[in-house]
């Protein structure tokens, strides 16, 4: 348990770490950044502790596709490596937008998980 929650959390940070890079390199995006940030996070956490099965390949495309746009950031797409992002890109794009999706789905889930625990305590406990 201790290496999956390990995974996690070190996913997590290195992701934020990019998200908060791609504020800044794409400022009229930042807010946009920021909240998935938060919505990363949150709903791992929350997900981690109603429900611990999580898709590798949609995590590992989701990741990707920031990785991309930090190297878009460096003007890459113009370089010979830009023939190799750019179809990575329109490939781990719309799997990164669904990502996001599942985030809130998890988020929304999770949280009503957690809530039944509680209630189900409390029961125990009175």
């Amino acid at each position: 348990k201790f290496g999956a929650v390990l995974d996690m959390v070190t996913d997590r940070c290195t992701t934020a770490c990019l998200l908060c890079y791609l504020a800044l390199a794409y400022p009229s995006y930042a807010v946009v950044f920021q909240f998935l940030i938060a919505l990363d996070v949150s709903s791992h956490y929350m997900h981690m502790y109603s429900n611990n099965n999580v898709l590798f390949g949609v995590c590992f495309a989701d990741q990707l596709f920031f990785v991309i746009l930090y190297l878009f950031a460096f003007e890459f797409q113009k370089s010979d490596i830009g023939i190799v992002l750019y179809p990575l890109a329109i490939l781990t794009g719309p799997i990164c937008f669904g990502k996001q999706v599942i985030n809130c789905i998890q988020f929304a889930n999770a949280s009503k998980s957690l809530a039944q625990l509680d209630i189900e305590e409390r029961r125990k406990a009175q």
